[in-house]
C-alpha cells in the first residue's frame, strides 16, 4: 500500500489495522489456537522535505543514485566513506553499494514518499506475530495416530488407522472429540472421512483402500476448528505376500 500511495496511505492505516483485528479474532472464536501474521520488509516514509534533509555528496565516477542507496563502479575515497556504509557488491557493471547511515534520503529527480533499500529498522526488520488461546489449550481431548510404525509398511490393498484418545478427567466437555482424516496423493486431496467421535481413554480402528496410490499422507484435524492434530505418510509395500512359501 505505502509504495503505491506513498504519504496517502497513512490514512487508511487505522482501517487495516481494525480489518486485520476483527479477521484474527474471528480465526481465535472459532477454535483456532494460533494466529500468525507476517509480513515482507517495511519502508521508510521520508515525508516532507526540505532540500536541506537531502543528501548531496555525490560519488565520483560512473554511479547510479536511488533514495536510500547508491552504486557505484569504483571504490571511493575515506573522505567519502566515513559518512557512509560501503558494501563491495556486484551489479552490472557496479561494484560497490553505499547506505546513508541516517533516514535522510539522497538527492534524486523521482518523488519522495515511501522507499525502501536502505538500512533503517523499517527496511531490515521483518514482523512475525502469534497471537494465541493458550489458556484454551489443554481444554481439548488429546487424541493421535496410534500406529504410525505399521503404516510405513503395508501389504495389500486395505490399511488400518486407529486413533487414540488420552485420559481425561477435566471436565464433561474434554470427555469426547470430533475429528475427521483428510487423505492426499501427489499434493492433492482424494478422500476424508465422515466425522468420528471419539471418548477419552479409548481406541478406534477404521479401514480405508490405497486405491491405486502407494503413498498416501493422512492428517487427523478437529472437525469443528480444523486444527491438525496429526499426521502419518502410508506406504505400499508392492512386495508380493508368498504365504511362507521360502
Amino acid at each position: 500500500m505505502g509504495d503505491k500511495l506513498n504519504s496517502k496511505a497513512l490514512k487508511y492505516f487505522p482501517e487495516s489495522i481494525d480489518f486485520f483485528g476483527e479477521k484474527i479474532n474471528q480465526l481465535l472464536k472459532i477454535g483456532y489456537a494460533k494466529i500468525y501474521l507476517i509480513t515482507d520488509h517495511g519502508f521508510v516514509l521520508t515525508g516532507l522535505l526540505t532540500e536541506a534533509d537531502k543528501i548531496t555528496n555525490k560519488p565520483t565516477g560512473d554511479a547510479s543514485i536511488y533514495e536510500r542507496y547508491m552504486w557505484t563502479a569504483d571504490k571511493q575515497d575515506s573522505s567519502f566513506t566515513e559518512k557512509f556504509v560501503e558494501k563491495a557488491k556486484c551489479y552490472k557493471n557496479f561494484n560497490y553499494l553505499y547506505f546513508a547511515k541516517s533516514m535522510n534520503p539522497f538527492k534524486t529527480p523521482s518523488t519522495y514518499g515511501f522507499a525502501h533499500g536502505g538500512l533503517a529498522p523499517q527496511e531490515l526488520v521483518t514482523p512475525y506475530f502469534c497471537w494465541s488461546k493458550d489458556s484454551d489449550e489443554g481444554l481439548n481431548l488429546e487424541v493421535s495416530i496410534a500406529n504410525k510404525s505399521e503404516l510405513l509398511s503395508v501389504t495389500g490393498e486395505l490399511y488400518r488407522i486407529t486413533l487414540k484418545a488420552n485420559a481425561s478427567e477435566v471436565d464433561l466437555f474434554t470427555q469426547e472429540r470430533k475429528v475427521m482424516l483428510l487423505f492426499s496423493a501427489n499434493k492433492s486431496m482424494i478422500n476424508k472421512s465422515d466425522v468420528i467421535t471419539i471418548q477419552s481413554n479409548s481406541e478406534i480402528g477404521k479401514e480405508y483402500t490405497f486405491d491405486g496410490h502407494n503413498e498416501i499422507e493422512v492428517q487427523l484435524i478437529d472437525a469443528v476448528t480444523k486444527q491438525q492434530l496429526d499426521r502419518v505418510v502410508v506406504k505400499k509395500n508392492n512386495d508380493r505376500d508368498l504365504g511362507g512359501l521360502f
